[in-house]
């Protein structure tokens, strides 16, 4: 999405400062009050295009948010906002002490509320691919009954496909339960930091913690065990029907056989 301010609220600036330390990456700039540091985002695609040679980066919602927390000089009004948070600092503060500052207030607290991110994103891949194996598993057991039983190689390859699509659901479902359990920790824990820290807790309540930290729904693994316990059954069931066949079709074979061998021994007997 293109980063597009209004002439009235654009704040021209050209130069910026980041500070990244490994997991959080803060863009700085010096803009007039009331003003949206124009090109933000720009300076932080470019900071993405820099790094991406030296190592892997993962992008992790919220990318920058819209809610800044902003400097204000002590006597300056704060506007009203709805959205912004303001810290109030001396205006002989340099930028490196009120940088410093911010970081040992804020950042190090920012990296639950990006690990409880980085988790709900997780979990949504998570109920996305099982979604889809289960989908294929029902597909692959539909073609699966409607190939005649002759086709034993086709069958043989459809049920080993189907196994191996339900050893893929179990482990996606036990990360699944896994990742939950952490991401309610980290839900926890980042309401105890907030006690300790109004500014992470007015941070998280601005941001919305629900909105990027919360599933997008959640998976039953109830209905998913149900769905694989079903496949199992009919399998099962032509399974056993298979057996039933082969030993009946080996007996008849073997008791063809059997009174042929007889009947030639008897032949050959003097009477």
């Amino acid at each position: 999405m293109s980063y597009v301010l209004e002439e009235s609220t654009r704040g021209e600036v050209e130069e910026f400062k980041l500070i990244y330390d490994g997991t959080v990456l803060m863009v700085a700039a010096l803009s007039p009050l009331g003003k949206i540091p124009y090109g933000v985002y720009d300076v932080r695609d470019r900071f993405i295009e820099a790094v991406k040679p030296v190592f892997k980066l993962k992008e992790v919602a919220p990318c920058l948010t819209h809610e800044a927390i902003i400097f204000v000089n002590e006597g300056e009004k704060i506007p009203k906002d709805t959205r912004n948070l303001y810290i109030k600092v001396n205006p002989s503060a340099t930028y490196l002490d009120i940088a410093r500052a911010l970081y040992l207030r804020l950042t190090l607290d920012m990296h639950l509320f990006y690990d409880a991110c980085a988790t709900k994103m997780k979990i949504d891949k998570l109920i996305f691919d099982i979604y889809n194996l289960e989908s294929k598993m029902i597909s692959d057991l539909d073609r699966f009954l409607k190939i005649g039983w002759k086709k034993i190689l086709e069958k043989r390859r459809l049920l080993s496909q189907i196994k191996e699509t339900i050893l893929k659901i179990l482990k996606r479902l036990t990360e699944y339960s896994s990742h939950v359990k952490n991401l309610t920790k980290l839900h926890q824990t980042i309401e105890e930091r907030g006690t300790h820290n109004k500014l992470f807790k007015d941070f998280v309540k601005q941001v919305n913690l629900d909105e990027y930290c919360r599933p997008q729904e959640t998976l039953s693994i109830e209905t998913s065990m149900r769905i694989i316990e079903h496949v199992c059954k009919e399998l099962e069931v032509y399974s056993v029907s298979a057996s039933t066949i082969i030993s009946a079709l080996l007996g008849a074979v073997i008791g063809s056989i059997l009174t042929i061998i007889v009947s030639y021994s008897l032949g050959l007997l003097p009477l």
